[in-house]
């Protein structure tokens, strides 16, 4: 069952509003909406994409939460925070490019993640706090930034041993573009 947002009669999605309706498949949300609150989807388990437009600056508190057949999640520019535990259990998902303008990342936004193999961080991103990915045991971070040039609000314990590659800028949006070919 797939849902369609139109922000033409409200600019946010209230707290729990899809919550455990594990017979939506697919999200549509348009333009024009601001937020998404807290656990507006979670326990959707059969959810298997969703695309978050430019328009969304806030993810709330467990948005996402346990939707565990989430694949394909597209973040676009303008989305500025993702709340804790934002996509916390969705144990589906692979892969995830933090969109450039991004500043936030609270703690456990995408803990337990289990088949995360790739992250892409923006070098907008200022805060990442404790056990962001706690749990997310086989996968690699991928930034421009070296080591000493992360922000000190990246908190101590962010990154739970994963390793840690240095990517060129060009290669992360040659990486965005391929993922976008691939989709059409």
């Amino acid at each position: 069952l797939p849902i369609i947002v139109d922000p033409s009669h409200a600019v946010g999605i209230r707290d729990k509003v899809f919550a455990n309706q594990t017979e939506i498949t697919k999200v549509y949300l348009l333009d024009g909406l601001y937020s998404i609150g807290a656990e507006a989807f979670a326990g959707c388990t059969k959810l298997t994409e969703i695309e978050i437009p430019e328009t969304v600056m806030y993810l709330g508190i467990g948005a996402f939460r346990n939707c565990s057949s989430l694949e394909t999640l597209t973040l676009n520019e303008g989305l500025l925070i993702l709340d804790t535990g934002a996509f916390e259990g969705c144990t589906s998902l692979t892969e995830v490019v933090l969109p450039e303008g991004m500043t936030t990342l609270k703690a456990g936004a995408f803990a337990g993640c289990t088949s995360l193999t790739e992250v892409f961080l923006p070098d907008t991103l200022l805060t990442i706090e404790d056990g962001a990915f706690k749990g997310c045991e086989n996968f690699v971070i991928k930034t421009t930034l070296p080591r000493e040039e992360w922000p000190a609000g990246w908190a101590d314990s962010w990154l739970d041993d994963a390793p840690v590659e240095i990517v060129e800028k060009a290669e992360k949006e040659v990486n965005a573009i391929i993922k976008e070919e691939g989709e059409q």
